[in-house]
């Protein structure tokens, strides 16, 4: 169903609001006859969580890639409320006394025919979609894309609508230091028609919806209003555009950088011309030497402008304990009228971490489940190639009769014990797991180096679900060479990789796809059969990375290269085709020895 709420906005234009509902996303869609202006924008300020230069206070209680993935909860966590407040804003403000219709969607579109039809033939014009947002769990039906701006260090606004969803305006930060870029970014929303503008970060564990509505309400009777953190700084700053020079700050500001480059630039010329003459000058025998000229573009009113158009984001201390009290300070001297909220607490420390989590272990990012079966010549170093600081290591073995389990425990890592199988050993251990992503290597496999940022960073893309890794084998073999090439062009093209090229899930996505199928062989082939062959829809969102795990070729040289390789073959085509794996597992064969 899809709802539409006629209704004129101040300028007397016909506008229409759609609301509607599919079954795996909500979405609220602006159409209108012109462009739209919101007087009230909430701008993010926040960065592109890449581990090692993210939240970097952090890394040394979290890790790098800990770090990395706990400012990415909380930008999902303040994007998710920011969207909240503003469809609820936007509602209460567009559909108060308003008329609702309802008509059918025929697969997400506008029909252009029955009571659409009419609709557009009321309106004058055929509604234009201004995009979707992707919403994130147990978040409401999204909001206008205009209402919310995010400015953003590092990364592409490509990067940031894979990742935060569509429907917000992504843009870089200007130059400067933290007060410029607030600054610049408050004046573009003054010079859109905005009449109030707030401005939150992305470290606020325990940032709400009504933080937000204090903000907006406090701007009804307050020139300024600040969010006041526990370190000295604020979280939340809001202005309105009356009494403020920011417009005027920031025009100033371009002016002034337009200058120090004319100026550079002219002292680059005059110092080149010097250059010259000083080497003619010595080459005519004459020892006195010219010093380059510093021209400087003069005005005698200059300081006075400077003076006047300053405002609160000058000759402020930032990333220090004094930026809240300059600030009121500068309030007080500009005469503003300043509204305080509440003391909260950013997580920006290990102290800030461990107030916040009251000393609660920190979740890994990844769980990496390893099967394992008489694996005691090979599971330590499959241990070590998986070690790391943001990953658990879950060791699941089916009844080994070696030293396997004894190895992997002394390893230090998690190991359970169940049924022989490989696919109930790897179930088992996604169910014991403790991370969102959930990575499955098989005992003879190796991970390469770098391999758990490049799992997170995959996944920062909303639509990728599930992925693999590049396949290469320890042996240096031509054929085997060739054999691997083959491999990888069927993985990107055909999205088949194999259970040896460590495949790695959403573990919502896992259990919601009930796990491996329990198969005596080719357990890994079934999985990705059912749900990315069949499935064509989900093709795109099963991620190759090039980064190449190393599997042993202790199967191709004990079986033999070219009957390994065939056998594989008849065993994908077999399953491809649906055939049953247990009427072709007996090709699968046992290692010699």
């Amino acid at each position: 169903m899809i709802n539409y709420f006629p209704f004129n906005n101040r300028y007397g234009r016909s506008e229409v609001l759609l609301l509607a509902t599919t079954k795996n996303e909500n979405r609220m869609i602006t159409a209108i006859s012109r462009d739209f202006h919101i007087k009230e924008h909430l701008l993010i300020f926040g960065r592109y969580p890449v581990p090692g230069k993210t939240k970097t206070r952090l890394i040394p209680a979290l890790g790098a890639l800990g770090a990395a993935d706990c400012h990415r909860g909380l930008t999902e966590k303040t994007v998710a409320i920011a969207r909240e407040f503003a469809y609820q804003t936007n509602l209460s403000k567009r559909l108060q006394n308003a008329d609702s219709t309802s008509f059918d969607e025929s697969q997400g579109e506008i029909p252009l025919h029955g009571k659409s039809s009419s609709l557009i033939a009321k309106l004058g014009f055929i509604p234009r979609p201004l995009g979707r947002c992707n919403v994130f769990k147990d978040t409401p039906p999204l909001a206008t894309g205009s209402f919310i701006r995010f400015y953003h260090e590092g990364g592409t606004p490509v990067q940031f609508e894979n990742w935060l969803g569509t429907g917000i305006n992504f843009q870089r930060q200007s130059d400067g230091d933290l007060g410029q870029r607030m600054r610049s970014a408050i004046a573009d929303s003054f010079k859109m028609g905005a009449s109030k503008v707030v401005i939150v970060g992305t470290d606020l564990p325990d940032l709400t919806i009504n933080h937000f509505k204090d903000a907006f309400h406090a701007l009804d009777s307050h020139d300024l209003v600040l969010g006041p953190s526990m370190d000295g700084g604020y979280w939340l700053i809001g202005m309105t555009n009356e009494g403020l020079n920011i417009v005027r700050a920031s025009e100033t500001l371009n002016i002034g950088r337009t200058k120090d480059r004319l100026n550079k630039n002219l002292y680059m010329k005059v110092s080149v011309m010097t250059c010259f003459v000083n080497t003619f000058m010595v080459r005519c025998g004459q020892k006195q030497n010219l010093a380059p000229a510093v021209p400087v573009i003069k005005n005698e009113n200059e300081r006075a402008k400077t003076e006047k158009s300053k405002d609160i984001f000058d000759d402020i201390d930032w990333s220090t304990e004094r930026v809240l009290t300059q600030t009121l300070a500068a309030a007080k001297r500009f005469n503003i009228k300043t509204c305080q909220l509440e003391l909260l607490n950013d997580l920006d420390t290990p102290d800030d971490l461990a107030a916040h989590n009251n000393k609660k272990e920190h979740p890994p990012v990844i769980s990496i489940i390893i099967p394992t079966l008489n694996e005691a010549a090979r599971i330590a170093k499959v241990v070590d190639s998986a070690r790391h600081p943001n990953s658990e290591i879950i060791v699941v073995d089916g009844g080994s009769c070696d030293d396997t389990v004894k190895i992997a425990e002394k390893k230090g890592v998690r190991v359970i014990t169940g049924a022989r199988g490989r696919a109930m050993q790897q179930n088992l251990g996604a169910k014991a797991a403790r991370a969102d992503i959930v990575l499955f290597l098989h005992a003879d496999t190796l991970l390469p180096t770098g391999y758990a940022q490049s799992v997170f960073m995959t996944f920062l893309d909303k639509s990728k679900i599930a992925g693999a890794f590049s396949f290469n084998t320890d042996s240096s073999d031509p054929i085997l060479k060739l054999i691997a090439l083959g491999v990888n062009i069927r993985s990107r093209w055909f999205k088949m990789p194999y259970g040896d090229q460590a495949l790695f899930f959403r573990r919502s996505f896992f259990e919601s796809a009930g796990g491996f199928p329990e198969s005596p062989i080719a357990e890994d082939l079934m999985l990705i059969r059912n749900l990315f062959i069949k499935k064509r829809q989900n093709r795109n969102k099963f991620a190759i990375l090039p980064l190449a795990v190393t599997t042993s070729a202790r199967r191709w040289l004990s079986i033999g290269i070219l009957r390994t390789t065939a056998i594989n073959l008849i065993i994908l085509s077999a399953i491809m085709v649906g055939v049953s794996p247990a009427k072709v597992a007996g090709l699968y064969g046992k290692r010699k020895g």
